[in-house]
Parts: C-alpha cells; sequence; structure tokens
C-alpha cells in the first residue's frame, strides 16, 4: 500500500485553509455583535437628541453620544 504524501499534504493544507476562514468568519460575527450593541445605543441617544428642545440636555446627550463613539472605537481596536 502506497501512500501519496503529496496528495495528503494537499488536503491538510485545504484543511487548514478552511479552518482559518471558519475562525476569521466567527470573529467577524462576533465582532458585528459587539458594534450593534454600541450602534443601537447610539441610535437611542440621537433619537433623544432629536426629540429634546432644552440646550443644556443637548449638550449632554451629545457628550454621552461622543463618549459612547469612543468606547466602540476602543472595542474595535482590541479586537
Amino acid at each position: 500500500m502506497a501512500v501519496d504524501f503529496e496528495a495528503l499534504d494537499f488536503i491538510r493544507s485545504r484543511n487548514k485553509q478552511k479552518r482559518a476562514e471558519a475562525i476569521k468568519q466567527q470573529q467577524r460575527e462576533q465582532k458585528e455583535k459587539d458594534i450593534k450593541y454600541f450602534m443601537n445605543q447610539l441610535s437611542e441617544i440621537k433619537r433623544d437628541h432629536d426629540l429634546c428642545q432644552d440646550p443644556a440636555v443637548k449638550k449632554l446627550l451629545l457628550d454621552k453620544w461622543l463618549g459612547v463613539v469612543k468606547l466602540c472605537t476602543k472595542k474595535i481596536e482590541e479586537k
């Protein structure tokens, strides 16, 4: 029984490549899930800002919005 080592190496390299692609896809989906949470928060703050009439409260909401953007940026850079 002869073993074709070239074919075996080819199959192993393809399997390794498929595993690497699956890991990248899983990481991408996790990042999107994490970002979606921040996007929902930003959307809620924006809605409140648009409905608000008081300039002082609008300023506070803007500062809160910028803080959430900074948190989201840090979260993206970590991964």
